[in-house]
């Protein structure tokens, strides 16, 4: 993971609270609930991520105790079909929006 400094690290997907819901401390738990889960598994880390653009969401991060590690430029490659018929492996990487849950995942 990068800007990780052990591993497992733990790897909070995404964090979406509805807008009736906003400002009342539900992320702020979602991320602290995480972090426990995390901890009771025997990550040291949690690591999280949000786009450049998302200003909003980079303040959350560091309001709730997450520091920036560094900034990425992510890439696609648009597969045509052929390729994939001549099994070929398709390696993406997709940089999704904000999901509607908060997930982890371990990595290694």
């Amino acid at each position: 993971m990068p800007g990780s400094s052990t591993s497992p690290t733990a790897y909070a997907e995404g964090i979406y609270v509805s807008e009736s819901e906003r400002h009342r401390g539900v992320a702020f738990r979602l991320v602290d609930a995480g972090a426990t889960f995390a901890a009771r598994h025997g990550c040291i880390e949690l690591a999280s991520d949000t786009e450049l653009e998302n200003e909003g969401s980079q303040r959350f991060h560091e309001k709730v105790g997450f520091k920036e590690v560094e900034r990425v430029a992510s890439y696609i490659k648009n597969l045509s079909h052929e390729n994939r018929e001549r099994g070929l492996i398709d390696v993406l990487i997709l940089q999704r929006g904000l999901a509607s849950l908060l997930r982890f995942q371990q990595l290694p």
